[in-house]
């Protein structure tokens, strides 16, 4: 009986960590917006993301060819500030960090960014949408379809 009691605990801590810890990896998708470029005849994303509820981060790499051949570049690495929903269907959280915009002509540069990403456990899609930079040098960035492996659910 006594050894009962040591479980209670132990699946109550299960329990708590599989509702809010997650883990995934997203590779593929489609770049709606990077800078000022909203056009792209090829894309290359790769992002993770990693939240225990309270603490979280992630990391983004996304890839862009524009019809004019020019490739344009954001890395970016993260802190998650919120988890704005994590129930059975979704996944969606805020982070800040710095990031790397680049695009041929313009010298890269490490600036502030902050973004928003969600993912669908239904279907297992990441979407990403956010800013790299500050005033007249905000870039906007717009990332959907990426499908995404989750590692802890």
């Amino acid at each position: 009986m006594k050894k009962l009691a040591y479980l209670a605990p132990l699946t109550a801590l299960l329990l708590i960590s599989t509702v809010f810890a997650i883990s995934f990896r997203a590779d593929g998708g489609t770049i709606a917006t990077i800078g000022t470029d909203t056009s792209f005849i090829s894309s290359d994303v790769h992002f993770s993301a990693w939240s225990n509820g309270g603490q979280g981060a992630a990391s983004l790499q996304a890839t862009g060819v524009t019809p004019s051949g020019s490739l344009v570049r954001v890395y970016g690495n993260y802190v998650q500030t919120s988890v704005i929903v994590n129930d059975a269907t979704t996944f969606s959280a805020t982070a800040s960090g710095t990031a790397t915009y680049w695009k041929k002509g313009i010298l890269p540069k490490k600036e502030v960014s902050s973004i928003t990403y969600t993912l669908d456990k239904t279907t297992n899609l990441v979407s990403i949408s956010g800013s790299v930079g500050t005033g007249v040098n905000l870039k906007a960035i717009s990332i959907s379809g990426v499908p995404a492996s989750i590692l802890v659910p």
